[in-house]
Formats: structure tokens, C-alpha cells, sequence
């Protein structure tokens, strides 16, 4: 959603426009790396059987990415996000995840790839699919780590955004 600015507590602001779009490390990883030519698949994840998650599935496909192994699943909720940005480019981000959910993925799973993107907001399933990937070989990527993170061990690549450090204290 594009505003005007950011509003103050209790503020109000204008909205010049307001548009659907997916979103979110994995399909954000997904499709840019498709868009580079490479092969890729979404897993773990699990999206809901619910206009979010159709609208999801159809945007994504528009990638070439293979989402054979996405769960949906009728008992949760998609999650989604609000992004407020105004004209300066500055943001802020409201997510809804009541119902964040992923499988544990198998040796199987990760057979024929090279790079494993793996999000942190997915907790143990995240730790272990991390660390398996390690175990496999492959090359490990993540976003938003504290060096501390049960996850970051497994690592080959942490991003940070600026954000993330400021409200963690991290030089």
C-alpha cells in the first residue's frame, strides 16, 4: 500500500494505491532467482486452502517455480502482510501468521539441489532443515539472524536488513 507518510499515533494518512502482490523471503528468494535462470523449487511452508493461498499458488506459477511440494492445507490460515510505504521509500510491515507451519523436509526433499534458502520464522523445522542441508553439502542462506540463532551455525549466508540489526543491537 502506497501512503502518503507514515502516520503519527493515533495519526491517519492518505492512500494513493492499493495492490496484492506475493511476498516474503521464499517467493521473493523464488522468484528472483528464477527471473536469474535457475531452477527452483518452494517447500516446507504449508499455505492455507483459502483465497490467499490460490491467489498465492496462481502469482507464483507465474514464475516458472515448481511448487509440486507446497502443503495446503483446509485447517490454516494463509498468512499475509501489510506493507505501509510512502513516497521517500520508507516501510513499515504488518504480518498476520496465525498459522505458520512447515513440515520437516527429508533427505529426499533436498536431493538435486545445490542451495537451501531456509526461513527462521519457521523455528525446529527451520534449525533442522538447515542443519540437514549442511549435512548434504548444500550451500545455506538465511535472512534475519542473530549470530546466537540456533540456525546461524549452519549458515553459509545471513542477510541482515538494517532494521533487523537496529532493533537486535548488532554492529
Amino acid at each position: 500500500m502506497k501512503i502518503a507518510h507514515l502516520p503519527e499515533q493515533d495519526g491517519h494518512t492518505r492512500v494513493f494505491y492499493d495492490e496484492e502482490f506475493i511476498g516474503g523471503e521464499a517467493a521473493n528468494t523464488a522468484t528472483i532467482l528464477s527471473g536469474l535462470g535457475a531452477d527452483v523449487c518452494l517447500m516446507g511452508n504449508a499455505l492455507g486452502d483459502d483465497r490467499r493461498g490460490a491467489f498465492f499458488m496462481d502469482a507464483i506459477q507465474a514464475y516458472s517455480v515448481d511448487v509440486q511440494r507446497i502443503d495446503v492445507d483446509s485447517d490454516i490460515q494463509t498468512g499475509h502482510a501489510i506493507v505501509l510505504s510512502d513516497s521517500d521509500g520508507a516501510r513499515s510491515i504488518c504480518g498476520c501468521f496465525p498459522d505458520l507451519r512447515s513440515r520437516c523436509l527429508t533427505r529426499e526433499d533436498l536431493d538435486g539441489f545445490a542451495v537451501l534458502s531456509v526461513d527462521p520464522f519457521l523455528g525446529d523445522q527451520a534449525v533442522a532443515a538447515a542443519q540437514l542441508a549442511r549435512e548434504l553439502g548444500l550451500g545455506v542462506f538465511a535472512i534475519e539472524l542473530s549470530p546466537d540463532h540456533p540456525m546461524a551455525a549452519s549458515c553459509d549466508v545471513v542477510i541482515n536488513s538494517a532494521g533487523f540489526m537496529r532493533r537486535h543491537k548488532m554492529d
